[in-house]
C-alpha cells in the first residue's frame, strides 16, 4: 500500500542517511547557501581561498566534489564555527565520497541512468508532488503497465522487464518509508483512458490507483488549462530545500534545481492542484474509466 499523505509521521523529517548521491546534493546546497548568507559572490571566494574561478563554480553546481580539508577552508571563510554544522559537513563530505550508491539500489544495468538518481532522492524526500499529463506515474504504475509503457516512453534497447523491475523495487523502498513520506498524485483524466499494454493491464492499474488515497484525478474538462506542463515530480528533503525531476518524452529525466525553474514547477503543481478532483470524484472517474475498459471490473 501507498504511503498516505493524509496522515504523515508528526516528526516528518527523514532520519535515514542519506545516500551518497543526496549527500552531494545537501552539501553543494548547504554550501551555496552559506555563501550567500555572507553575501559573498563566486568570484570574491575564489579569490580569498586562492582557487579558480572554476573549482567554486563546480563544487556549487556538483561537477566535482568537495574534500574534508576544502569544505573546512570553506566554513572558515562563510565564518562558520559551531562544531555540530561543522560536524554535520564533514560527515555529509565523507558520505557523498563514497561509493555505495549502486549498493543501495540493485537497478538493473540497462536503466540505471534513467532512474537511479531519481531512486536516490525519492529514498530520502519527505514530500513528493507528482504532475502526471502523459502516463500513470512510476510509483503507482503494476508491473505490467510499467513494462507496457517501456517502448513507448523510453528507446526500443531498454528491456521493458528492467523497467518494471526498476520501477517496482523503488516502489518498495517507497512503501518502507511509509509515515516518513508525504505523496501527492495529480493525474489528468486523459491518462485514465490511455491503453497501455491492452485492456486487461489497463483495468487492473485503474484498480491499483483506487488503493492510492492520495490520487488526484485532473478532469477533462479543464485539463487543458495545465496542458502545457510536462511530467515532473517535486521533491522537498526535509528542510533542506526542494528540487525537481522533469521526464522527457525521449524517456530522459532532467533534474532542476534553479530557482526561476522551480517557481515555474511550483505554480503548475498548485495550479494542477486547484484544478483537480477531490478525493470521491477522483475514484468515481476512475472507476468510470475502468468500467469502460473491462465491463467485468
Amino acid at each position: 500500500m501507498m504511503p498516505d499523505r493524509r496522515h504523515p509521521a508528526q516528526d516528518a523529517t527523514d532520519v535515514e542517511e542519506p545516500t551518497p548521491a543526496v549527500a552531494r546534493w545537501l552539501l553543494r546546497t548547504r554550501l551555496r547557501r552559506l555563501r550567500e548568507q555572507r553575501m559573498l559572490t563566486q568570484e570574491q571566494v575564489a579569490e580569498e581561498m586562492e582557487w579558480s574561478l572554476s573549482k567554486v563554480i563546480r563544487i556549487e553546481s556538483g561537477a566535482i566534489g568537495v574534500s574534508v580539508s576544502d569544505m573546512r577552508a570553506l566554513l572558515v571563510a562563510y565564518l562558520v564555527d559551531d562544531h555540530a554544522q561543522v560536524d554535520e559537513l564533514r560527515q555529509l563530505v565523507l558520505i557523498a565520497r563514497s561509493r555505495q550508491d549502486r549498493r543501495i539500489f540493485q537497478i538493473p544495468p540497462s536503466v540505471r541512468a534513467v532512474f537511479e538518481q531519481v531512486a536516490h532522492f525519492e529514498r530520502s524526500a519527505t514530500v513528493i508532488d507528482v504532475h502526471a499529463p502523459t502516463w500513470i506515474p512510476d510509483l503507482l504504475q503494476t508491473r505490467e503497465y510499467a513494462a507496457g509503457l517501456a517502448p513507448l516512453r523510453l528507446a526500443s534497447h531498454f528491456a521493458a522487464d528492467d523497467v518494471a523491475t526498476s520501477v517496482v523495487q523503488r516502489q518498495e523502498w517507497l512503501a518502507r518509508r511509509a509515515g516518513r513520506v508525504q505523496t501527492r498524485f495529480l493525474i489528468q483524466e486523459a491518462v485514465l483512458h490511455r491503453q497501455v499494454g491492452g485492456a486487461s493491464v489497463l483495468a487492473a492499474q485503474l484498480g491499483r490507483l483506487l488503493e492510492a488515497p492520495t490520487v488526484r484525478v485532473i478532469p477533462g474538462t479543464v485539463a487543458a488549462r495545465c496542458v502545457a506542463a510536462p511530467t515532473f515530480a517535486m521533491m522537498t528533503v526535509g528542510d533542506h530545500g526542494t528540487l525537481a525531476f522533469v521526464h522527457g518524452f525521449d524517456g530522459s529525466v532532467q533534474i532542476v534545481e534553479e530557482p526561476e525553474r522551480l517557481t515555474q514547477l511550483q505554480s503548475a503543481l498548485s495550479e494542477a492542484g486547484q484544478l483537480a478532483a477531490d478525493a470521491t470524484t477522483s475514484a468515481r472517474l476512475i472507476r468510470v474509466c475502468q468500467a469502460a475498459t473491462d465491463p467485468r471490473c
